[in-house]
C-alpha cells in the first residue's frame, strides 16, 4: 500500500496537469482571436516590423489613408527608408514624390531610379540632391549621362553616400567628366560604372590634387590598359578591382607604379589583346598583396606558360590563395587539338599546382561555325 499511494499521487497530479495546459491553451487561443480582429489593436513596434518587409510605395498605399494613427506613423517616424521606382506611370509617380520622398528627404537611406523623368522630377531643381542628407545607397539606371554630370556635382555634400551604381542609357561622350566628379565623393566605398561604348579613345590624366576613398570599384564597359596607372592614382585605398573589358589594343607605352596599389587583394579581369608581357608588368609592379586573382583572357598562347607562372606567383604574389584562369581562343580543326592541350594541363600537374590544389582542364566548342577552346581553373573557390 506504501507504494501504491505515490502513484496514485502522481496519476492525480499528471491529470489536473494536462487538464490546466488544454484550459490555458483554449484560453489562449480564444484571447489570441480577440487581440487580432482588429490591425488598430496592433502595437506600433509591430507595425515597423510589417513596415520593413515592404517597399515604401506599398507601405503608403496600403496603410496611409485607414486612420491618422497610421499616417502619424508614416509621417513622423524616424525609421530610414529604402526608395525603390523601377516602373511607375509619370502621373503616380507626381504624387508618390510629392507626398512621400519630397516630406521624408531626410529619412531616405538608399534610393533606385531607372527613369529620366524620375531623375528629372526627383532633382528639379538639381541642387535639391544635396538634402538627401542621410542617403547612403544611390542607383541610376537607364538614366541619361546628361542628368548623371548635373547630379553628380551636388552630391559631393552627401556626408554618407558610400555606395553609387551609374548604367546610363546613351553614350557619354567624355568619360573622364564623370570619373573626376564620382572621384570627389567624400566618403564613397562601392562604386560600379557601366557607360555605353563610344569608340573615340579619351586619356584619362594623372591625378594632382583628387584622391577617392573608393575601395571597390567595378567598370563594366571598355576600359583602356594605357589609363590604368592613371586609375589608380585617384584610388590608392582601393582593395577589390573589376574589369569586365580591359584594351589593351590602343598603341602607347604602359607605365605602372607600384605606390597606388598597397591594399589591393582581389582583382578580376577581362582582357582583351594584352599579351603576357604586359600582364607580367602589372603583376610585378601592382599585385604584391594580391589574395584573389581572377582573369579571363585570348591569343596569346604564352599564358600557357607554367613554369613562368610559378616564377610570378612565388615572386610577386606570394599570398594569393585563389587563381581563377580561363583561356578562350579560336582553333582549326586539327585531329592533335586534343594532345596538345593535355600536353598544356600536364604542365599545370607539378607539385607547385598540386599543393595549392590549383587544377585546370578543357573544352572545345562550336559557336557560328567557328571551333573554340576555353582552358580553364577547376572549381578555384573551392
Amino acid at each position: 500500500m506504501e507504494q501504491t499511494k505515490p502513484q496514485r499521487r502522481t496519476i492525480i497530479f499528471d491529470y489536473w496537469n494536462i487538464n490546466k495546459k488544454k484550459k490555458l491553451i483554449e484560453e489562449s487561443k480564444i484571447s489570441s482571436k480577440k487581440s487580432v480582429t482588429l490591425i488598430e489593436d496592433f502595437s506600433n513596434e509591430i507595425f515597423y516590423e510589417i513596415f520593413n518587409y515592404l517597399d515604401v510605395y506599398y507601405v503608403y498605399k496600403a496603410f496611409y489613408n485607414l486612420n491618422i494613427r497610421l499616417q502619424n506613423l508614416l509621417t513622423n517616424s524616424t525609421l530610414p527608408l529604402k526608395i525603390n521606382i523601377s516602373s511607375m506611370s509619370k502621373s503616380i509617380f507626381q504624387s508618390y514624390n510629392r507626398h512621400i520622398i519630397m516630406p521624408n528627404k531626410h529619412r531616405i537611406i538608399s534610393l533606385y531610379l531607372s527613369n529620366s523623368f524620375i531623375v528629372d522630377i526627383i532633382f528639379s531643381p538639381v541642387r535639391i540632391a544635396s538634402n538627401f542628407t542621410r542617403l547612403e545607397t544611390l542607383i541610376f539606371n537607364n538614366i541619361k549621362s546628361k542628368y548623371l554630370i548635373n547630379i553628380l556635382n551636388h552630391l559631393v555634400s552627401l556626408p554618407n553616400l558610400s555606395s553609387l551604381i551609374m548604367i546610363p542609357i546613351d553614350c557619354c561622350r567624355n568619360p573622364n567628366e564623370i570619373y573626376q566628379h564620382i572621384f570627389r565623393l567624400p566618403v564613397l566605398k562601392y562604386c560600379k560604372i557601366s557607360l555605353k561604348e563610344y569608340s573615340d579613345y579619351y586619356s584619362l590624366p594623372i591625378a594632382t590634387n583628387v584622391i577617392s576613398s573608393i575601395e571597390h570599384l567595378v567598370i563594366t564597359h571598355r576600359f583602356y590598359l594605357t589609363n590604368f596607372n592613371a586609375l589608380l592614382s585617384y584610388i590608392p585605398k582601393i582593395r577589390r578591382l573589376t574589369f569586365h573589358y580591359l584594351d589593351g589594343s590602343h598603341n602607347k607605352q604602359l607605365e605602372l607604379f607600384s605606390c597606388y596599389s598597397k591594399h589591393l587583394t582581389y582583382v578580376s579581369i577581362n582582357m582583351r589583346d594584352i599579351n603576357f608581357d604586359k600582364f607580367e608588368l602589372m603583376i610585378k609592379n601592382l599585385f604584391h598583396q594580391l589574395q584573389i586573382l581572377h582573369i579571363t583572357t585570348n591569343y596569346d598562347r604564352t599564358y600557357f606558360d607554367a613554369n613562368r607562372w610559378e616564377q610570378i606567383i612565388l615572386s610577386s604574389m606570394p599570398d594569393l590563395r585563389i587563381f581563377d584562369f580561363q583561356y578562350i581562343n579560336f582553333i582549326d580543326n586539327n585531329n592533335n587539338n586534343q594532345l596538345m592541350y593535355n600536353s598544356i594541363v600536364n604542365q599545370f600537374c607539378s607539385s607547385f599546382w598540386f599543393q595549392r590544389k590549383w587544377f585546370f582542364g578543357y573544352q572545345f566548342y562550336m559557336e557560328e561555325y567557328q571551333k573554340y577552346v576555353i582552358f580553364y581553373s577547376i572549381n578555384p573557390y573551392r
